[in-house]
């Protein structure tokens, strides 16, 4: 019986110790350990703003193929928004298509060409970045054919689009997200 009641009240101290303790990132001051550094790359902006964590980079321009390093970060973008997986320069975001335009300037209405959503082996989803802002296809947007197309390159100039017919079909792109009221250039690459 003494045995016990020996072993209850150890357990009780015990306990008491715990909870007086408080949780196990408490410092003994009181005061809260802060949490580890995170341990993947990511990149931020001019006010070290996460963009994103990186998820891969891409090779250098085709011009410059045969000098294998890194050229732009393949991040996650982190905000509220489905799962989305851009570029990011040290000076630009940039989607993985390119948006066509009906006017040499690439203002307006954008547009995905018809072939780049149609496309069945994406493993993200498609995405553009025109002067700013965020854009996915349409749901259930019909192709839409465009006399005088113009594309915004990755560069950010606006050229006019010369190919088939096919290159000159497209759907219409939705805005989902400003970035320029999120993130403020330069970027760079951080890690830890």
């Amino acid at each position: 019986m003494r045995h016990a009641w020996v072993s209850r009240v150890g357990m009780v101290a015990l306990v008491g110790i715990l909870v007086l303790a408080g949780n196990p990132y408490t410092a003994i001051a009181g005061k809260p350990v802060p949490p580890p550094p995170p341990t993947v790359p990511r990149v931020v902006d001019a006010n070290n703003v996460v963009v994103g964590q990186v998820v891969g980079t891409t090779g250098q321009l085709l011009s410059q193929i045969f000098t294998p390093s890194p050229y732009n970060a393949v991040v996650a973008l982190n905000i509220s928004a489905p799962s989305i997986v851009v570029q990011v320069t040290s000076t630009r975001i940039l989607g993985n298509a390119e948006l066509l335009f009906t006017n040499s300037s690439c203002t307006g209405q954008p547009y995905f060409r018809l072939y780049d959503v149609s496309f069945p082996y994406k493993l993200f989803s498609l995405v553009g970045v025109g002067n700013g802002t965020l854009y996915v296809p349409q749901a259930g947007s019909a192709s839409v054919a465009i006399a005088t197309p113009y594309k915004l390159l990755f560069t950010g100039t606006c050229a006019p689009m010369a190919g088939s017919g096919q290159d000159s079909t497209g759907v219409i792109a939705d805005p989902i997200s400003d970035l320029s009221t999120q993130f403020t250039p330069p970027y760079r690459f951080v890690y830890p």
